[in-house]
């Protein structure tokens, strides 16, 4: 069991290595940032572009993750089912990374602590009570309620001390559509794999045009390249 998990594991930190990549970039970004008069409307366009950027990550990883099945084997392949549970957890980690600025420029740091003690007795928790029952699935599950639960937390907490107005129904509608674009996936597989990687592709690319027709997502990131 500790194997199969191991080796879903392994294909989700790729989400978690996009993570810290944006961890060092947006840190210092956001204490630079602390203090001028648009800050927090720079933190919550950071956290929507973040989001996005994640999601499409995030979609490559587990629309395309049939081929990775070549790769790490037949015996590991049953483990390839958390794979998108443990991406999704890696992601609501990098939302808690973007709210987290709220109690580190007002000095609030204590919350933090306590926010990510809350984290741990909720993973603690939950293999400790799930585990047992239905194995390593439920390892993973408790990765998602550890990091959602720190998300929640550390949002309304922030909106008492630190208020930034994130387009939270806008990044919850694309975190579900992403979720179910997955669903889709899985319900259209065929026994062909090109044919399969020609419907994954398409429903990325619907993604990608959703974000670009809302959110002008590809269009900024260009022109800040520019």
């Amino acid at each position: 069991m500790v194997g199969l998990y191991g080796a879903g594991f392994k294909v989700g930190v790729l989400m978690s290595l996009f993570i810290q990549m944006y961890r060092f970039a947006a840190e210092p970004f956001f204490f630079e940032k602390a203090g001028k008069h648009d800050a927090k409307e720079t933190y919550a366009v950071t956290m929507k572009y973040f989001v996005i950027t994640g999601l499409v990550l995030f979609l490559v990883i587990n629309l395309y993750i049939e081929a990775l099945q070549v790769i790490i084997g037949p015996v590991f392949r049953e483990s390839l089912i958390v794979v998108p549970i443990i991406s999704m957890g890696y992601l609501l980690l990098g939302i808690f990374i973007n709210q987290s600025i709220w109690y580190k420029v007002d000095d609030k740091t204590i919350y933090g602590a306590w926010i990510t003690i809350l984290g741990a007795a909720v993973t603690i928790a939950g293999n400790v009570l799930f585990v047992p029952r239905f194995g390593y699935i439920a390892a993973a599950w408790s990765h998602v309620a550890c990091y959602l639960s720190m998300v929640l937390v550390s949002y309304f907490v922030g909106l008492k001390y630190y208020p930034i107005k994130y387009e939270v129904g806008k990044l919850t509608l694309y975190i579900v559509i992403a979720i179910l674009i997955i669903l889709v996936s899985r319900m259209a597989t065929t026994g062909n794999m090109i044919l399969n990687v020609a419907i994954d592709t398409v429903l990325l690319a619907l993604f990608c045009i959703l974000a670009e027709k809302k959110d002008s997502f590809f269009s900024s990131l260009i022109k800040r390249k520019v």
